[in-house]
């Protein structure tokens, strides 16, 4: 099933990408698998860092090979967390994709029965690229409700190439304006925290090296109890 979750927008001349998702666990659950370090690590990438409002912290996003600082601006367990990242000098001289700039992440819960809606918005990504983040967010999304269903998580590579199709027809839709040369054909375009396939083992041998170095500090944005 090729069920898409996003929408796409503009706003201030930059792109707007929206993900919304219903997962079958409680809000507390949702919203530790979103602010804790260990938990993050399962879907998304490795955190070091303060979360907590004003806090800031690095981010590695293995599948990407992108790695970013991130500033914590609002944190409201467990209902709103707001995030502005932004890629490394090096990590995009390494990669050379979409040159960094400011994105701005909000995740909205909202508790319906024994479900929980999440919305993430993540807005800041040249409007040429838009439909590589679009593609790139449902994928973070349905890694995320793989892990907290105990799934492993789909491949990277076949859903990349089923979504963005999709993502392209809805920014074309929308009256965007695609980049030249900007097809499911390219090379993985390397869009901030939008997918980027990684496939040697050399590749991964260096995250385990350089990931083993480091401490997860555990200042994170936990509800009270």
């Amino acid at each position: 099933m090729n069920q898409i979750l996003g929408s796409l927008r503009s706003a201030d001349g930059v792109g707007v990408v929206r993900i919304e998702d219903r997962y079958d666990t409680d809000i507390d659950d949702l919203w530790s698998a979103l602010t804790d370090p260990d938990r993050l690590a399962r879907w998304y990438g490795q955190v070091e860092g303060d979360l907590r409002t004003g806090g800031e912290f690095r981010v590695y996003i293995e599948a990407n090979d992108i790695e970013s600082t991130g500033r914590a601006e609002a944190c409201e367990p467990p209902r709103r967390l707001l995030v502005t990242t932004r890629e490394t000098d090096e990590s995009y001289r390494k990669g050379q994709g979409v040159p960094p700039f400011d994105q701005v992440i909000e995740a909205t819960l909202t508790t319906d029965g024994d479900e929980t809606i999440l919305v993430i918005e993540v807005r800041g990504m040249p409007l040429d690229k838009i439909a590589f983040y679009g593609a790139g967010w449902q994928i973070h999304a349905e890694n995320l409700a793989a892990y907290l269903a105990g799934r492993e998580p789909r491949d990277t590579e076949v859903r990349w190439e089923e979504l963005v199709p999709s993502y392209q027809d809805m920014a074309a839709n929308a009256s965007y304006r695609l980049g030249p040369g900007m097809t499911l054909s390219c090379s993985y375009v390397k869009a901030g925290l939008a997918f980027r396939v990684l496939k040697t083992v050399r590749a991964r041998s260096r995250l385990r090296q350089r990931m083993a170095s480091r401490l997860l500090l555990p200042s994170v944005c936990l509800r009270s109890r």
